[in-house]
């Protein structure tokens, strides 16, 4: 009743948004820093290429109808789509790079459903995220899983001044296998038996810190 997100932009730094009906109007740039993807950043990249749009549905999906598809936290919200490779030894430059034009592109707030998978991270993403806290762009990221193998949280979640999400079942206890633990842990979200939307329209059920992250960011846009 107060705000659905309207004039607050989310950069989603992942795997590319795609263009299912739920965010058609919803994306207004992006960019690709992956090589392998669309310079708009919505060609999916990666064997996981379907992730970024799941993370998006929830940030900012706007529905199919008044009544129908998948309504995400700031459904008014504007998305940059970021494509970057979540693999291979680059994928910390790349980072930093997304991060900074995030920043430069007029983001409000940056989504990184991913993790380094170690508590440490490289010089350049300590200038990357100075620019984003300079410019009073909220980064939030995920805490990781554990069923994916990460027990403990890694950066960016232990980066200082992001926003660390963890994950919680529908009873709202820590999730054994779709959550990480660690001291940096700033809020929990749900991130068990979540729907999310693929680049081609269909729905799927999905677990994970991933899916917890853009529920906090669309709360931090509203």
């Amino acid at each position: 009743a107060v705000t659905r997100g309207a004039g607050v932009t989310i950069a989603i730094i992942d795997t590319g948004v795609g263009s299912p009906r739920e965010l058609q109007g919803a994306v207004v740039g992006g960019a690709d820093f992956s090589g392998r993807g669309s310079a708009d950043g919505r060609t999916p990249v990666g064997p996981d290429g379907e992730h970024g749009t799941l993370v998006a549905s929830l940030a900012a999906g706007r529905g199919t109808s008044a009544t129908a598809g998948e309504i995400g936290t700031a459904p008014e919200a504007s998305v940059l789509a970021i494509s970057i490779g979540l693999s291979g030894g680059d994928s910390d430059e790349q980072i930093a790079d997304a991060v900074r034009w995030a920043v430069d592109n007029g983001a409000d707030v940056i989504n990184m459903s991913l993790t380094r998978n170690t508590l440490d991270w490289p010089e350049s993403w300590d200038e990357a995220f100075l620019h984003a806290a300079r410019n009073d762009v909220v980064v939030v990221a995920a805490a990781g899983n554990r069923g994916s193998g990460t027990e403990e949280v890694g950066a960016p979640a232990t980066m200082p001044g992001v926003l660390t999400v963890a994950g919680v079942n529908r009873s709202g206890v820590s999730s054994r296998t779709a959550s990480a633990q660690g001291l940096t842990i700033g809020v929990s979200a749900p991130s068990e038996r979540l729907v999310g939307v693929m680049p081609d329209g269909s729905y799927v059920r999905w677990n994970g810190t991933s899916g917890a992250t853009p529920i906090v960011a669309g709360v931090v846009a509203l």
